[in-house]
């Protein structure tokens, strides 16, 4: 592969001409055309003798190109009837693993983030920390249910406000399961950090994942500390000295309404991340907001995470229009950067080409629902952590002998319903392709059947396909056969 990508700063979102036959998908920015098939997942370049200018002259140079080739439609991967999350909630006699328990260990955070869906980190009830006896109680219960389990987040609030119910977790576990024992992490603020939480980080291999929104000037105002301190420059200051401790950390950062108004792009972002922290693959999501409605329905206002604060934040929420030209400048620059070996990629970008490398289709669109399972504080089942505190994604509580609720099969036919029963929720060429957020898009929507974000992740995705056909062009000899992989 070449170093420089050929003509990549002539793509554009509005130069860019999409059009499908049968499993065929054909990208081109005029310049270079890509060609997809959803069923091989092969990736690979067409040589056209004049660009296509029109929707229409590309579609027709597809069909010819692929003339004579016995192609067939696409078929959607369809879901499990059941999954190793969910299959041992609906009968007792199923034995399953999960990929991620979440334990929400405090209900307490010592920042004070604007767009927070946890009602600044108590979900809605009194400031608390979940025990260790109780924390250690609701593990050894998970264990009944799945006896394998990947991984254990410690979450919040803040969960490094709680190190007691860390430890008595980690040892628990330690002596449970030894060389079987799953691996530890802790999402966190970054702010927290003293030598007792040192010595539980490197005793027990943790990995964190620490917030931050960008520079000082926007970090702080997103995420302010409530004694009125910079939390910037407390969390640079902690992770310096994490990287000495050899402690593992993944990035991640929210793109808000308030990074569009101060002019701060996602590509921005990349650079940040690629200057400032030595970052190259930050997780850069969009903020997941109600978006705004003619009048708000009282049994989401009653019930849903946000509450009191619905008509605020919807304020805030992000249009769609604006997320796709943001994240498909970000995917573009992702491509040139990967190519150029230098400089950050967002995690969304790296791992459908992952996918497209493997030719492996996304085998579920979220953890949530599929593989991961989130306790609350008070020992309340929820299928995400971002459900926490919504009675209506309540499975029960996994310390009640009766857990989990009837409720749990209804919550999973919701789910099932609203993604059409399809693996990731559209029938789309780029189904394969397509990873999100459940919990952000039922925030964002009300519900599971509107796809509400599915024209940013196309976007992303025809940025890296017409990335790589631009650099399988850029390799090959004049004259020579086009490449694909």
């Amino acid at each position: 592969m070449s170093c420089q990508p050929a003509n990549a700063s002539t793509s554009s979102a509005q130069h860019l001409l999409v059009a499908s036959h049968k499993s065929l998908t054909a990208i081109s920015d005029m310049q270079t055309t890509a060609i997809y098939d959803s069923n091989s997942m092969v990736v690979s370049l067409l040589d056209l003798p004049f660009p296509p200018v029109s929707k229409e002259e590309l579609q027709t140079a597809l069909v010819s190109a692929t003339k004579g080739v016995n192609l067939s439609q696409s078929s959607p991967l369809k879901l499990p009837v059941l999954n190793s999350a969910f299959g041992p909630l609906m009968d007792r006699s199923v034995s399953g693993s999960l990929s991620r328990l979440t334990l929400n260990i405090a209900n307490a955070c010592n920042l004070w983030c604007s767009y927070c869906y946890a009602d600044h980190g108590t979900y809605h009830t009194p400031v608390s920390l979940m025990t260790p006896e109780q924390a250690v109680a609701i593990v050894g219960r998970c264990l009944t249910t799945y006896p394998s389990i990947r991984s254990i987040q410690f979450f919040g609030g803040e969960p490094l406000l709680n190190p007691m119910a860390i430890e008595a977790v980690c040892l628990f576990l330690e002596k449970q399961l030894g060389s079987k024992c799953p691996e530890f992490t802790a999402t966190t603020n970054g702010t927290i950090l003293d030598e007792k939480l040192e010595r539980i980080l490197q005793r027990f291999n943790f990995s964190l994942t620490i917030s931050v929104d960008g520079p000082a000037q926007i970090h702080d105002q997103l995420r302010p500390a409530k004694a009125g301190a910079s939390s910037h420059v407390m969390i640079l200051r902690n992770i310096e000295r994490l990287r000495k401790l050899g402690i593992a950390i993944d990035f991640e950062c929210t793109y808000t309404f308030a990074h569009h108004r101060m002019g701060i792009s996602v590509c921005d972002l990349l650079d940040y991340f690629s200057d400032e922290i030595g970052e190259t693959n930050p997780h850069i999501a969009w903020s997941y907001l109600p978006k705004p409605k003619p009048a708000f329905d009282r049994a989401e206002k009653s019930l849903g995470i946000f509450r009191d604060d619905l008509e605020a934040q919807s304020r805030q929420h992000i249009p769609v229009e604006i997320l796709s030209e943001q994240f498909r400048a970000a995917a573009r620059k992702s491509m040139q950067n990967i190519a150029l070996g230098n400089g950050s990629a967002l995690t969304f970008v790296i791992g459908v080409l992952e996918r497209l490398k493997r030719q492996q289709p996304t085998s579920v669109y979220c953890p949530a629902f599929t593989t991961q399972l989130s306790i609350s504080a008070n020992g309340t089942a929820y299928p995400c952590f971002m459900f926490i505190g919504d009675a209506r994604m309540k499975l029960g509580n996994i310390l009640d002998p009766g857990f989990p609720d009837k409720q749990a099969a209804d919550i999973w036919e919701m789910y099932r319903s609203g993604l059409g029963g399809y693996t990731t929720g559209t029938t789309a060429w780029y189904a394969a392709l397509v990873s999100g957020c459940v919990a952000g898009d039922y925030i964002s929507t009300g519900g599971f059947s509107e796809r509400l974000y599915e024209p940013v992740q196309e976007a992303m995705i025809e940025e890296i396909i017409l990335g790589l056909a631009q650099y399988y062009k850029a390799d090959q000899p004049k004259g020579g056969k086009s490449n694909g992989a």
